[in-house]
């Protein structure tokens, strides 16, 4: 699972945190499907 970023989002710190609110959601769902994320270890 890749995530595809402009500079200016990668720079952007407000855009940061919510890349990371966007990851953990996406692995706390895996989890409650069982699963272990590969990035996630």
């Amino acid at each position: 699972m890749s995530f595809n970023l402009s500079q200016q989002e990668a720079q952007s710190t407000s855009s940061l945190q919510e890349i990371r609110a966007t990851r953990l959601a996406k692995v706390e769902e895996l989890k409650k499907l069982g699963l272990i994320p590969y990035a996630y270890q």
